[in-house]
């Protein structure tokens, strides 16, 4: 008996085992690190998302909020409204942008604001 371990251990077969045993080991460490790592990258590109689609539906707010104050929207701002609108839809936004954008759409251009300016002006300079 006391031969079969000297030749087990003379042999490196002892070490072959016990360095499986450990390469094992390492194995499922490596694999749960693995599975953990791609969750928490999950999780912060959801969190990226999320913040990504507030700061979206923030400035189609300042597009509509300045196209109120001066009662039309530029055709540029509507452009850059529909862009990012686009992008929050992509990344998942819900409705909330969806009134917002409606409302942006219906506002008159610029050159209709003028048209309906002018027009006024005319009617009330004939009174």
């Amino acid at each position: 008996m006391i031969d079969f371990f000297y030749c087990l251990l003379s042999s490196g077969t002892l070490g072959a085992i016990v360095a499986r045993l450990l390469n094992m080991r390492t194995e499922k460490r490596t694999k749960a690190h693995i599975e953990n790592t791609a969750l928490t990258a999950f999780n912060d590109t959801e969190k990226y998302a999320e913040g990504l689609r507030k700061l979206l539906y923030l400035n189609i707010e300042q597009i509509y909020e300045k196209s109120s104050l001066v009662g039309y929207c530029a055709s540029h701002s509507l452009r850059e409204a529909e862009e990012l609108y686009t992008l929050y839809k992509h990344l998942g936004g819900n409705g909330m942008c969806e009134t917002l954008i409606r409302r942006i759409r219906k506002m008159p251009t610029r050159e209709e604001y003028n048209r309906g300016i002018i027009r006024q002006t005319e009617e009330g300079n004939e009174k």
